[in-house]
């Protein structure tokens, strides 16, 4: 985990203040905090399952800046529960000041060989939200079904 200023980093092609700004999406996951870090690993699943894409941590759902209390701590947490994705992919926990409030940034890239699963599921971001995998759908993502 690092420190960045909002205006240096970019993420998927815009400022942190950018993503922020532009809402919820097919790539973009706010959480205002972790009530239950298992839900984190589920995002950063479907997010990798569906190309990628950015967790906010310390950020409402209407996009307000809330910041979060100990961010090393909250990172050390999020970064624990990550390792029991079957087959983590190389995200990137970031910590972050905007707005002078500290965040904390997930940096989930594509993953092409297969699926992820956490817990023995698998989910794929649909629109701003994640949804739960069924069989057929887990088959369609596999890359070399033939």
């Amino acid at each position: 985990m690092s420190g960045e200023e909002d205006h240096e980093l970019e993420i998927i092609g815009m400022t942190v203040k950018e993503a922020i700004d532009a809402g919820e999406s097919q790539s973009i996951e706010y959480k205002r905090e972790i009530n239950d870090a298992s839900d984190i690993a589920k995002e950063v699943v479907a997010l990798s399952n569906n190309g990628g894409g950015t967790v906010f941590v310390g950020v409402n759902d209407d996009g307000t800046v809330a910041g979060i209390e100990r961010p090393k701590e909250a990172g050390e947490r999020i970064a624990g529960v990550l390792q029991d994705i079957q087959s983590p992919p190389n995200y990137d926990i970031l910590e972050l000041e905007v707005q002078d409030e500290s965040i904390i940034s997930i940096i989930v890239p594509n993953y092409p060989h297969f699926p992820l699963a956490y817990d023995y599921k698998f989910y794929q971001r649909r629109g701003t939200t994640k949804q739960k995998l069924t069989p057929p759908e887990v088959w369609e993502l596999m890359p070399d079904r033939n």
